[in-house]
């Protein structure tokens, strides 16, 4: 008998243990919904744009040292509208780098040396950054093609 009561008692406390798992209320799915977002201010449109551009430049960097000629690039253009993360940033602070952005890329199509228009897009990248969202420079730092 008292091995019975023994075996009831463990098969309750593995029947609980199961359900907690399988509880769309357990504390477990409560903890993950509160852990910090992958991006703590949140995902604006010229964030969002940002990691579009950074996936096409790494996208183009292999291309590049494959030596591949680069034909097409995206219209970036939406740059001028995209909002910013941070609402006290304004795009009169960031116009002259965008205006110069998008001339680089165009310069990029016509270069001769692409590596080189290349390394000059992700420069004028990391001086903006260094004017305005310092954050992604390292991340930004290896897009530029080293053995020029």
């Amino acid at each position: 008998m008292k091995n019975f009561v023994f075996m009831l008692i463990l098969l309750s406390i593995f029947a609980a243990c199961a359900n907690e798992n399988n509880n769309p209320n357990s504390s477990s799915k409560n903890k993950k919904e509160t852990t910090a977002p992958l991006n703590p201010n949140g995902d604006s449109e010229l964030a969002l744009l940002m990691r579009k551009m950074e996936q096409h430049w790494k996208d183009t960097k292999k291309d590049l040292e494959a030596g591949k000629e680069i034909t097409d690039i995206p219209d970036f253009s939406n740059l001028f509208t995209a909002t910013p993360t941070d609402d006290q940033m304004t795009m009169d602070d960031l116009h002259g780098f965008a205006v110069s952005y998008l001339q680089q890329i165009k310069a990029l199509e016509d270069a001769e040396d692409q590596k080189a228009a290349y390394n000059n897009i992700i420069n004028g990248c990391i001086t903006c950054h260094d004017n305005s969202c310092s954050g992604p420079i390292p991340r930004i730092k290896k897009l530029l093609i080293r053995d020029l």
